[in-house]
């Protein structure tokens, strides 16, 4: 890991706010979440991890960690969640896309604004509790849509993106030795779409984060 405080640099764009982190399977999203996290238990920070995919196989001992696929349970433990410095959800969209898949068409609208919802739930943990909140999520589908690049689709549940203070976009490329991932402003309030803000190196030498801002 870098010397420079990649946690510090995250609170100085964000703040004790929202972020959204999207991008496609294998771009580094979980990776700088755990960066994010392993900073802070090494301050002597708490860590709040919510998985909704099962991402690590073997969390720290020191993080507060819950495996809860069911969007149910996720509202549930977000709506009374205890008081942390960071709280990560990985990720927002699997469990709702879930849920909508098998609701009849009655239900099917009351799942989207769960997304808002949730990410509203957040919003007002972070001001309780002057805590960083990070979510990652996945873009939308490209299928159906030829006029658009890949880069440039929008995160799923695109509507409740309007509750984070920064979105930012991942994209990776992989080269012989290493994968190489880059952390954009997608939605800031600070930069433009597309400035890079950290560059997240992969290795067997394990990762090496960068801020470029």
């Amino acid at each position: 890991m870098s010397s420079i405080s990649i946690l510090e640099k995250v609170k100085s764009i964000a703040g004790n706010d929202t972020v959204m982190i999207f991008g496609p399977s294998g771009s580094g999203k979980t990776t700088f979440c755990l960066a994010l996290a392993y900073e802070a238990i090494k301050s002597k920070l708490k860590v709040i991890y919510l998985d909704t995919e099962r991402n690590l196989n073997n969390p720290p001992g020191e993080l507060d960690y819950h495996y809860l696929p069911d969007l149910r349970e996720v509202y549930a433990y977000v709506k009374a969640m205890p008081k942390a410095n960071i709280a990560i959800i990985d990720s927002l969209s699997t469990p709702i896309i879930t849920a909508y898949s098998s609701a009849n068409m009655a239900d099917k609208g009351a799942m989207l604004l769960k997304a808002t919802e949730l990410s509203g739930q957040l919003k007002l943990w972070t001001w309780r509790n002057e805590g960083l909140a990070v979510v990652t999520n996945q873009p939308t589908s490209q299928f159906g849509k030829t006029n658009i690049k890949e880069e440039d689709l929008p995160p799923r549940l695109g509507s409740s993106i309007y509750q984070y203070k920064e979105v930012w976009r991942t994209t990776a490329t992989v080269e012989s030795d290493k994968t190489i991932c880059l952390i954009k402003a997608w939605r800031s309030r600070k930069y433009p779409r597309g400035k890079p803000l950290f560059r997240m190196t992969i290795s067997d030498q394990g990762v090496k984060i960068e801020p470029l801002v």
